[in-house]
């Protein structure tokens, strides 16, 4: 009976531990549970976000507007008082590198700091002291996580009547054409990796009550990749309305260019062309001066071969007026020359007497040739027809030139012979 008294005394006393023990675990499940909840909550409410904002650039509002957007749902999403959303620029001087805003909470504390504000914050506000809070993130390329900024070694101080900077948390963003390590390696890993990257924005936000953490940073992962594709996604846009810009300013220049050159090109035009109206004029001038004593030159000779004379006179009265004719053809030649300079040249084709054609040139070239002792002959091949179809002038001419060149380049004593021979032969071409 004792034995039986002490064990149901005893049994309360251990069924208390296993009901204690039991009820703890219901309410640690139950905590879990609800802070699984509460961080998948907020998942989603970034990642609503972060769609909105997307709907927001696709309609193609101004950066203004988005940026400002991105920075309200930071704040909300991490409940904190103020922050700004940066990007790092570089200063094409120095080539120091410096923040500029794209979004900034208006903290004004005073007339002379709103006036500022105001004044800046549409084309984005400068920072250029790194020797502060955001400068550390800039300079080490890493997060900062500071639940004590008066005393980090970054601190810059806050100007009087600022508000209050109880803690803050600033994050850098990179070029997303920069792969990222696998999300789940460390934080030390992950800053190591960073120095590699280019960074190309920040964000820092403040006093979020209790302070911030490393899951903090962890959660706005998402977030900062949608801040680094924008500013990269703006800054192509820039850059294509400053090549459109350029383009059209080349364009407009290169056409003023042409446009002058077109200009100076009719004045050139203009010019050559009361040029070669005055050459013409002065030609037809001088052929008609040259053509009166030729005309007397001929019509002497020929009257002189109607008179009592000796053959070898007749002979050279005979080569006189052939010369005299060719020159005239010479001259008639200058009279073309508008018709020549406008291709429209006009060739005489009739039935000449060839052996009569070539040796009138030959016979006023030999005048020239006696002078060097030059011997001038020519050969005509029997098959050669005594009549063919050509413009006997121009032949001359031709042969004129030919033969002169030859007379001229031959040494004294030497001999000039024109062969004629008959090459081919058909109904409508004869080639010599």
């Amino acid at each position: 009976q004792q034995q039986q008294q002490q064990q149901q005394e005893a049994e309360p006393h251990e069924t208390t531990p296993n009901a204690t023990t039991e009820l703890s675990r219901s309410t640690t499940s139950t905590s879990t549970t609800s802070t699984s909840s509460s961080t998948a909550h907020r998942r989603l409410s970034l990642l609503d976000e972060i769609g909105n904002i997307q709907r927001r650039y696709l309609r193609k509002e101004p950066p203004k507007v988005v940026f400002g957007a991105l920075l309200k749902a930071l704040l909300q999403l991490m409940d904190s008082e103020y922050g700004f959303i940066g990007e790092i620029k570089v200063d094409e001087d120095t080539g120091a590198e410096y923040l500029q805003s794209h979004a900034i909470t208006n903290i004004a504390w005073n007339a002379a700091t709103q006036q500022f504000y105001t004044e800046n914050v549409d084309s984005g506000l400068k920072f250029t002291n790194l020797q502060t809070l955001f400068g550390h993130v800039i300079r080490k390329k890493e997060p900062l996580i500071a639940n004590s900024p008066q005393t980090h070694p970054s601190a810059a101080g806050i100007p009087e009547g600022h508000p209050p900077l109880n803690y803050f948390l600033g994050i850098p963003f990179f070029a997303s054409e920069e792969e990222e390590e696998d999300s789940s390696s460390s934080s030390t890993n992950n800053n190591n990796n960073n120095n590699n990257k280019i960074m190309n924005g920040m964000v820092g936000i403040a006093n979020k009550p209790g302070g911030y953490s490393q899951d903090d940073i962890q959660f706005l992962e998402p977030f900062l990749l949608t801040c680094s594709n924008l500013i990269q996604a703006y800054g192509a846009i820039r850059q294509n309305q400053y090549i459109l810009e350029t383009l059209e300013e080349k364009v407009l220049e290169r056409t003023q260019e042409l446009k002058e050159a077109n200009n100076q090109l009719h004045i050139a035009n203009t010019k050559l062309q009361l040029s070669s109206a005055a050459q013409l004029e002065h030609f037809a001038c001088m052929s008609h001066e040259i053509r009166t004593p030729l005309n007397c030159i001929v019509g002497i000779s020929s009257l002189l071969l109607e008179t009592d004379l000796d053959p070898m006179q007749q002979e050279s009265l005979k080569m006189m007026m052939t010369s005299g004719e060719l020159l005239k053809t010479v001259v008639d030649d200058v009279l073309d020359y508008s018709k020549l300079v406008s291709g429209k040249v006009e060739i005489a084709i009739q039935q000449t007497n060839l052996q009569d054609t070539l040796d009138a040139v030959v016979h006023s070239i030999q005048m020239k040739a006696m002078e060097r002792n030059i011997h001038v002959r020519t050969y005509y091949d029997p098959d050669v027809p005594p009549f063919v179809d050509s413009d006997s002038r121009r032949m001359q001419q031709i042969l004129f030139n030919v033969l002169g060149n030859a007379v001229k380049f031959s040494k004294e004593r030497g001999k000039v012979e024109l062969h004629v021979e008959l090459v081919q032969e058909d109904e409508s071409v004869v080639e010599e």
